[in-house]
C-alpha cells in the first residue's frame, strides 16, 4: 500500500518576553479621582447651570489647574460612572476587566461560596484578593503601584497594590480605610497652593513623594484619590472668601470652596512630576467617581444628584493629558463608560488585551481614531435600577416598576417627565435596559481562567506546572506559571471544569489547593484562583516567551484540532506543555523560558506521528518559520 507523503506547513512565530519589571515600556500611569465633583462645576465644562446670583456656574467654577489639563490634551465630556456612587464606581475602576458593580456582586457571591468568610471579614471586602485587579495588572507590565486617598476595598493589599495607605479599614458598616485623608494631611496655606507665601514643600504630597523616591527607573501607577470636594466642608478660609462675598448660599460655598483645593492639590501634583522631569513619561488621566447636584440634593441617595438614577450622579469628565504623546485641546462627545478606563490603561501600558473585557480602549480615540460605535450608554444604580441616555433622551427604569423619561438636551435636571406621553420610545429604551441587565447577569459560557501559584508564604511560584481536565471531550491542558506565579487556560468552558492537577514541578505529595483556598478556577471571568503549592525545584526566569503558529496542509488548508506537545529539560526537571490547533489552525504556548531548546510532537488525524527537533526559542524580537512533513496513513 503506497502512503501518499503530504507537507504539513507549520508557519511559526516566536514572541519572546523578558522579566517585564526590567522592560516595561509604558509611560508612568496616574488616575486622578475626584470625589462628588458634579460634571457642570467645572471651569472648562460647558452647560447651563446658573447659581443662586444668576451667575453662570461657569463664572465661579475655579479649577485652573483642570483647565490646563484640557487644553494641553484630550477631554471626554461625555464620560459616566458605572453607578453614581462612590464603592460600586471605584470598585468598577479597580477591575482589570472594567466588570460593572452588578458583575462585581456576582463574583464577590461565588468567592463568598468557596471561601468561608468571618461577619468583619466581609465588611474588609477580602475577597478583592481574587480579583485580577488593575493593579495586579500593570504589576505583570513591570509597574510599581501605589494607592492613595478614596479606595474603599480593603487595604492597599487586598486589591493587589504594591504600596499604599490603607491599612486598616475602620469600622463597618460605614466605615473609611486608613490614608483617606490623602491630600487634606499636611495642608497648609503657607505651603501649598497658588496662595502658598513661602517656597516650603507641600507636606500633603509625602506619602506620594515618598513613593516616587522609591520607584527609580521602574514605571509606576498611583491611584491618586483625594476625597475632595466630598465631605467635610472643611476648606481652608482662603478658598471660601471670594464665593462668601459674592453672596452665594452656603451649600454653594461649601463645595466651590472643596473644588478649588482639590484643584490646588491637582497643581502641587503637577509642580512634584514637574521638578521630577516626569511629566513628559506620565499619562494623566482624571475623572470624578460620581457627581452631585449643588441645589438639587442635600445629601447622597436624595434629589437628583449622587446615589440616584438621575444624569448628575453618573455623568463625569474624563480627561487624558501626557505632554508630547496625547494631543493638546480636543475635545470629544463620544459617550465614554468607567469600564472603558482600566482597558485604556493596560493598552498603554503595552498588555495583551483581555478577551473578556467589558470596556473598549480608547487610545485610538485619544490619537485621532474614529468615533466610538456608541448611539449612547445604559447605566444601572444597584439602588434604585436602570437607565438609557443619549444626545437627547434619559429613560429611567425604577426598581419598583416606574418609568421616566426626559429630553435631557432640553432639560438637564430632568424635571418633566415625558414618558407618558412617548410610549413607544419607552418601550424601546426598556428594551435595551432589560438586554443590557440580562448580559451582566450572566456568565458567559467560555472565558479565560486565571490562576496564580504561590507557596506556603505567598511568594510566587514560577515554572509550575498546572494541568487542566475537563468534561467537555478535550484532551487534558497544561500550562507553566510565569516568573510572577501567574497563568491562564484560554477560553475554557466554564461548566466543564473538573479537575485541577499538579504537574512536573510540583510537588506530587502535597494538594494543588491546601487549606481555604478553592480547588477550582472559579466560574466568573476576572477572578484569580491562588494555588498553594509545593514547588519542586522551580525553574526560575525569565518567561514569557510565546510560540504562535498555524498548522496548514499541502493545499493551505487550516489543520483543525491537531494536538501539539511541547518538551523540554529545564534545570534538572521535565516540562511538557499540550495544545490543540483551532478552528482556523491557530495554536499557542505562553509563558516559555526563552533560551532552551524544545520539542515538538504534532499528530493529526490521518496523519502519522512526527516529531519535530529542535525548535529554538531565539532572543528578543526574532522569529523562524518550521515545515514539519507528516505521513498520511
Amino acid at each position: 500500500m503506497r502512503f501518499a507523503r503530504i507537507a504539513l506547513g507549520l508557519a511559526v512565530v516566536l514572541c519572546v518576553g523578558v522579566v517585564r519589571a526590567a522592560l516595561a515600556a509604558g509611560p508612568n500611569i496616574i488616575l486622578v479621582i475626584g470625589d462628588d465633583h458634579g460634571w457642570p462645576y467645572y471651569g472648562f465644562q460647558e452647560s447651563t447651570f446658573v447659581l443662586s446670583n444668576g451667575a453662570p456656574v461657569q463664572a465661579w467654577a475655579q479649577t485652573p489647574h483642570l483647565d490646563q489639563l484640557v487644553e494641553s490634551g484630550v477631554l471626554f465630556s461625555r464620560g459616566y460612572a458605572t453607578d453614581s456612587l462612590c464603592v460600586p464606581s471605584l470598585q468598577n475602576l479597580l477591575s482589570a476587566h472594567g466588570f460593572e458593580y452588578r458583575q462585581w456582586l456576582r463574583m464577590r457571591a461565588e468567592v463568598r461560596d468557596q471561601i468561608p468568610l468571618l461577619p468583619l471579614e466581609r465588611s474588609q471586602r477580602l475577597e478583592n484578593r481574587y480579583l485580577y485587579s488593575l493593579p495586579r495588572a500593570l504589576a505583570r507590565e513591570g509597574y510599581r503601584t501605589w494607592e492613595g486617598g478614596k479606595y474603599w476595598a480593603g487595604t492597599y493589599r487586598d486589591a493587589g497594590f504594591e504600596e499604599g495607605l490603607a491599612t486598616d479599614i475602620g469600622s463597618p458598616p460605614y466605615f473609611k480605610p486608613g490614608g483617606s485623608q490623602f491630600g487634606r494631611e499636611g495642608w497648609d496655606v503657607g505651603s501649598c497652593g497658588s496662595t502658598a507665601r513661602t517656597d516650603a514643600v507641600c507636606a500633603a504630597l509625602d506619602p506620594f513623594r515618598e513613593f516616587l523616591d522609591a520607584s527609580g527607573e521602574q514605571p509606576f501607577f498611583a491611584w491618586f484619590a483625594p476625597q475632595l470636594p466630598h465631605i467635610p466642608y472643611d476648606a481652608p478660609q482662603v478658598y471660601r472668601t471670594a464665593f462668601e462675598a459674592a453672596g452665594l448660599l452656603e451649600a454653594e460655598v461649601d463645595h466651590l470652596a472643596n473644588i478649588r483645593w482639590f484643584d490646588e492639590l491637582l497643581g502641587e501634583l503637577l509642580i512634584e512630576l514637574d521638578r521630577r522631569a516626569l511629566r513628559k513619561d506620565t499619562l494623566l488621566v482624571y475623572l470624578s467617581d460620581n457627581g452631585w447636584g449643588i441645589g438639587l440634593q442635600d445629601r447622597a441617595q436624595s434629589g437628583r444628584g449622587k446615589g440616584t438614577l438621575y444624569d448628575i450622579g453618573f455623568r463625569s469628565p474624563i480627561v487624558f493629558n501626557q505632554p508630547g504623546t496625547v494631543p493638546p485641546g480636543v475635545v470629544v462627545d463620544d459617550f465614554v463608560s468607567f469600564r472603558d478606563i482600566p482597558v485604556t490603561l493596560l493598552d498603554y501600558a503595552g498588555a495583551a488585551p483581555l478577551r473578556d473585557a467589558e470596556g473598549e480602549s480608547l487610545r485610538r480615540r485619544i490619537h485621532g481614531g474614529p468615533a466610538l460605535d456608541r448611539e449612547g450608554l445604559v447605566l444601572f444604580s444597584h439602588l434604585f435600577g436602570g437607565a438609557w441616555v443619549d444626545r437627547r433622551w434619559r429613560y429611567l427604569q425604577f426598581d419598583d416598576g416606574h418609568e421616566e423619561l426626559y429630553r435631557i438636551d432640553l432639560d438637564p435636571t430632568e424635571q418633566l417627565d415625558l414618558a407618558a406621553e412617548n410610549p413607544e420610545r419607552v418601550a424601546a429604551y426598556r428594551s435595551r435596559v432589560d438586554a443590557r441587565r440580562s448580559e451582566i447577569n450572566s456568565i458567559p459560557d467560555r472565558a479565560d481562567l486565571l490562576l496564580r501559584l504561590e507557596d506556603a508564604v505567598g511568594a510566587p511560584v514560577g515554572g509550575g506546572t498546572v494541568r487542566l481536565r475537563d468534561t467537555s471531550g478535550l484532551p487534558e491542558r497544561a500550562a507553566v506559571s510565569d516568573e510572577l506565579g501567574w497563568l491562564s487556560f484560554d477560553r475554557t468552558l466554564v461548566a466543564s471544569v473538573s479537575a485541577l492537577r499538579p504537574g512536573r514541578g510540583l510537588s506530587d505529595r502535597t494538594p494543588l489547593a491546601a487549606g481555604d483556598e478553592p480547588q477550582l478556577p472559579f466560574s466568573n471571568p476576572g477572578l484569580v484562583s491562588r494555588l498553594r503549592v509545593a514547588p519542586d525545584r522551580p525553574v526560575t526566569g525569565p518567561f514569557m516567551g510565546r510560540l504562535d503558529g498555524t498548522v496548514r496542509d499541502a493545499d493551505g488548508r487550516a489543520v483543525q484540532n491537531a494536538h501539539l506537545r511541547l518538551f523540554t529539560h529545564l534545570r534538572g526537571r521535565n516540562l511538557s506543555l499540550a495544545t490543540r490547533s483551532g478552528a482556523d489552525g491557530t495554536f499557542q504556548f505562553e509563558n516559555l523560558v526563552p533560551s532552551p531548546r524544545y520539542r515538538l510532537l504534532v499528530r493529526a488525524r490521518g496523519f502519522a506521528a512526527r516529531r519535530h527537533s529542535p525548535v529554538v526559542i531565539p532572543p528578543l524580537g526574532a522569529g523562524t518559520t518550521l515545515e514539519i512533513g507528516l505521513d498520511r496513513r
